[in-house]
């Protein structure tokens, strides 16, 4: 159950990643 947790947080983190990194790269972009 542990280790199911802890892939569960990671894939969590990806999603994260790949959701909020293009956006604040437009943004970024967009401002520079």
């Amino acid at each position: 159950a542990r280790n199911l947790f802890i892939l569960n947080l990671g894939v969590a983190d990806l999603c994260f990643i790949v959701c909020c990194v293009p956006f604040q790269a437009t943004i970024y972009t967009l401002d520079g």
